[in-house]
Parts: structure tokens; C-alpha cells; sequence
């Protein structure tokens, strides 16, 4: 089961302008990195440095964007 911790569409009242102000895509990659096994942190990037140490510090500033771990948008499959 893959539990859905962001709703973005054009149809929804949440847009990408929101994920960003809510701590964009390396926030919702650290939030997803609390849930062990999700996320191979030790990767490295085209930085030079792992996926762990990128996303590292960047905290959610909105959890009505970005779901908490514990607390999915939805625990229903994703398509």
C-alpha cells in the first residue's frame, strides 16, 4: 500500500505555489524520510552529497500541505 501524504491537482485547493511556501518538495522528502525504509537516504545526488544530507534541516511549515507521517492525506492505494 502506498499511503498518499500530498494532494496537489488543478482541481484541488492546494497548488504548487503552496507546496513551496510549505517547505517545497525537500521538506516533503525529509517528512517521507521519518518512516524508515521509505527513502535510501545514503543515495548520492548530482550535489555531490547523499539524498539524507540534501534534505536534512528542511522542515514542513505546513502540515494542511504537507501530511505529517503519522497522518496521511489519505491511506487509500495511490493510482
Amino acid at each position: 500500500m502506498c499511503l498518499i501524504y500530498q494532494k496537489l491537482a488543478p482541481a484541488s485547493d492546494v497548488y504548487i505555489e503552496d507546496l513551496h511556501e510549505a517547505g517545497g518538495v525537500t521538506a516533503a522528502l525529509n517528512e517521507l524520510s521519518k518512516k524508515k525504509g521509505a527513502l535510501h537516504l545514503d543515495t548520492m545526488t548530482v550535489t555531490a552529497k547523499t539524498l539524507g544530507e540534501n534534505i536534512a534541516g528542511h522542515e514542513v511549515k505546513d502540515y494542511n500541505v504537507i501530511y505529517p507521517i503519522d497522518k496521511p492525506f489519505t491511506e487509500k492505494k495511490a493510482a
